[in-house]
């Protein structure tokens, strides 16, 4: 039995020699970044923008290293008992192949920021783009949003950016009122679209009242005088109350109208 269990543990030996002869162990840097994920963020608190990715340094067979994949890994901070604020975290890393090692982890602790969370509550704006038609217009007073109120949420640094929630509708060429559902965006001052913020609803129906334009202008009003006067007897004069009236219509129309007729005399 002696010799048994000694000529098995040479045999053992002489395998993992073979092995490792044909599957050595190497340490490389892993080609892509592994993003980083976040555990136990407490309650009413948000990560304020995303975790920078890292860069791993692992051990192992040769052929193990070639075979791994960015879904191999998995990276993440354990953030239970941090609070709001700027904070360096140390980042775990597991791997799922028991065979290779993670030896160094770049950079091995990450910035994390993190804000309370907030909900406000901010007018819907429309923003309109393009023009109706020629001889159209929109009534601007009458746009109508539905509904008039969103509620922005988020991180509060992030939510403090948002003024305002516009939804953008187009009129190009519209000759009827406008009726549109469309996507809400959080804007900032300068109105560029504000990120890692949450609309909800996330859509609004507007409506805009299209119009066709008219223009008004004064006329006179001019006597039409038919038949002939008897003999002996002229027209000395003319009068007519009102001297002119206000008329309205189309621009090209209301062209064409020099004066105003009575009804024939």
């Amino acid at each position: 039995s002696i010799r048994f269990l000694v000529a098995l543990s040479l045999s053992t030996l002489v395998w993992a020699g073979l092995t490792l002869d044909r599957n050595p162990n190497a340490l490389q840097l892993f080609n892509d970044n592994i993003s980083v994920g976040s555990v136990n963020l407490g309650p009413n608190l948000v990560l304020a923008k995303p975790i920078e990715p890292i860069r791993v340094s692992v051990r192992g067979p040769q052929i193990n290293l070639a075979r791994l994949t960015l879904r191999d890994f998995v990276a993440r901070v354990d953030l239970a008992g941090i609070g709001s604020g700027n904070q360096q975290v140390p980042v775990i890393v597991q791997i799922s192949d028991p065979a290779i090692e993670v030896v160094r982890v770049t950079p091995a602790t990450v910035a994390v920021e993190i804000d309370p969370f907030e909900i406000r509550s901010i007018d819907v704006t429309a923003r309109l783009e393009s023009a109706p038609s020629v001889g159209y217009r929109a009534e601007l007073n009458e746009v109508a949003a539905v509904p008039a109120i969103a509620q922005v949420s988020g991180g509060a640094s992030d939510v403090a950016k948002v003024v305002s929630v516009v939804v953008s509708v187009s009129l190009a060429g519209a000759t009827r009122d406008v009726l549109a559902q469309t996507l809400l965006v959080p804007t900032d001052r300068q109105g560029d679209e504000v990120p890692n913020v949450m609309i909800e609803p996330q859509t609004a129906q507007v409506n805009v009242p299209i119009t066709r334009i008219t223009s008004r202008k004064r006329v006179p009003v001019v006597a039409e005088l038919t038949g002939k006067v008897a003999p002996g007897f002229f027209v000395s004069e003319i009068s007519v109350v009102p001297t002119t009236v206000e008329i309205e219509g189309q621009p090209e129309d209301l062209e064409r109208v020099a004066a105003i007729p009575t009804s024939p005399l």
